[in-house]
């Protein structure tokens, strides 16, 4: 094992189509050697979490691995690989700080120094009940969608919905990548 759990070599199931096993296999080494464990991991997953295999099923044999370099070139970027708090764990944080601020030190100084403290909670917990996707993550599985459509003749949501939870590491549902497209045509057809 290497760095961050993730092995120097990686073994690839066997329900991976083989076309896919030479390019995974030398960029994820690539990734492992130049210490891109947030690549090296997106690749393991990609190759070997069991979602992906109702994927391989839906894609013709002659776009397999195109679809593959195209999905790990489109998600593959810093941004969208960082692993952040989720708005939920940043206002736990925030309510407790502005809660060992008051206990700390009492008097009303820092009680009104905990009240925008508590503020910016509240404001985390209103964004974690609406949990808008970051706008690359939105931008990404709209570009992954759009090649599926230009390579293969037509949407495949579920397949990119999958491709992009497994890459990502985050839920990501159909619901998710209607919801965007459709946010995105309508956007387009106020701008056009």
């Amino acid at each position: 094992m290497d760095r961050q759990g993730l092995p120097s070599d990686l073994d690839i199931p066997d329900w991976v189509p083989p076309i896919i096993h030479p390019w995974t296999r030398e960029k994820y080494r690539l990734a492992i050697e130049t210490r891109q464990d947030l690549n090296a991991a997106m690749i393991k997953r990609l190759a070997c979490d069991n979602r992906m295999k109702k994927v391989w099923s839906k894609l013709p044999e002659t776009v397999r691995l195109e679809f593959f370099r195209t999905a790990v070139m489109l998600l593959e970027h810093p941004i969208l690989m960082q692993p952040r708090p989720s708005y939920s764990e940043v206002a736990a944080r925030l309510r407790e700080d502005a809660r060992v601020l008051g206990t700390r030190r009492p008097g009303k100084t820092f009680a009104r120094l905990a009240r925008p403290i508590q503020k910016a909670a509240m404001a985390y917990e209103t964004l974690a009940k609406t949990d808008p996707p970051h706008d690359e993550v939105k931008r990404a599985v709209r570009d992954l969608s759009c090649y599926s459509t230009e390579r293969l003749g037509r949407a495949h949501y579920q397949t990119t919905a999958t491709v992009a939870s497994v890459a990502l590491d985050r839920a990501i549902s159909l619901d998710d990548v209607r919801n965007w497209l459709r946010t995105e045509a309508v956007n387009l057809g106020k701008t056009g």
